[in-house]
């Protein structure tokens, strides 16, 4: 958690698969593999998409909707994986 806080400010690439979700640190190479069993649910709001995941990590991931060309379809497609199971 200390690792994340530190790299905080920096922009982050995220990378879905139907088995997770990875996610990249620019400038870095750090990354976290969050697997598909741990995501539980989406929330898309006017300037932030929420991916609130479970047990050992239940912090959700957070970004914003801003620099992003089409987060309902975003979303979506996070919401398609997330019902697959």
């Amino acid at each position: 958690m200390i690792g994340q806080a530190i790299g905080g400010g920096r922009q982050r690439t995220y990378t879905l698969f139907e088995s997770g979700l990875c996610v990249r640190r620019a400038k870095t190479f750090n990354y976290q593999f969050v697997p598909r069993t741990q995501l539980q649910s989406v929330d898309l709001t006017d300037g932030r998409l929420e991916i609130r995941r479970g047990l050992p990590w239940p912090l959700p991931i957070r970004c914003a909707t801003k620099p992003m060309t089409q987060p309902r379809r975003v979303a979506d497609a996070i919401e398609r994986v997330l019902e697959s199971e």
